[in-house]
């Protein structure tokens, strides 16, 4: 986490948080006790202050920080919906925004993991899951909120990415995304959150 960008660090942080169990302020105090004079130490600190357990793999880690690094609102992750077509079955979707307005927005993160990953497959081949991922798709969109596909080149191009979430919708501070800059050319640990609360909820 000292070395790596903000993208990868997030996505090790994330997993950490996720293997151990183990919350983010425990790690931060760990940090502290035994990063000394490290370089990158703040880095480190830094962003395991964004780092979440639900964050399930590295691709959606790495879109999450360039949500933060644009300063975008940050969704909730893994939301669960219950199946339309079948009761007592949920699905889960990577990121869900509100805007400004109090209207959702479903995202997805399509890495090839979930396609070339046997476990992931569960037997199933490469087609069978393609289609069966479109069913998914189709069923959400009964929910009657938009659905933003990323890609890891849409996330790793700022502008791109930038204008994507700009066309869905999705708030985003400048302010936000000066003090994020700011924070990562100094020594300073503090970290900037920015959401949106539907207040109807």
């Amino acid at each position: 986490m000292r070395t790596v960008d903000f993208g990868q660090a997030l996505a090790i942080a994330d997993g950490a948080l996720r293997v151990s169990g183990c919350s983010a302020s425990s790690f931060i105090s760990h940090f502290r006790r035994i990063g000394g004079s490290h370089t990158g130490k703040a880095h480190a600190m830094r962003t395991m202050r964004y780092a979440d357990a639900l964050s399930e793999s590295g691709g959606e880690s790495i879109a999450r920080a360039a949500m933060i690094q644009q300063g975008f609102a940050l969704p909730e992750l893994q939301v669960a919906f219950p199946q339309p077509l079948h009761r007592g079955r949920t699905y889960r979707v990577d990121f869900l925004w509100t805007r400004l307005d109090g209207s959702k927005v479903i995202g997805e993160f399509d890495g090839m993991q979930k396609y070339e990953d046997e476990t992931m497959l569960k037997g199933r081949s490469m087609l069978r899951s393609l289609v069966d991922e479109r069913h998914r798709e189709a069923q959400l969109t009964l929910y009657g909120m938009p659905i933003v596909r990323l890609s890891y080149n849409d996330v790793v191009h700022a502008n791109r990415f930038t204008k994507l979430l700009r066309q869905y919708g999705i708030p985003q501070s400048d302010e936000v995304a000066r003090f994020v800059r700011r924070a990562a050319r100094s020594r300073s640990t503090a970290a900037q959150i920015f959401t949106v609360c539907n207040l109807a909820d």
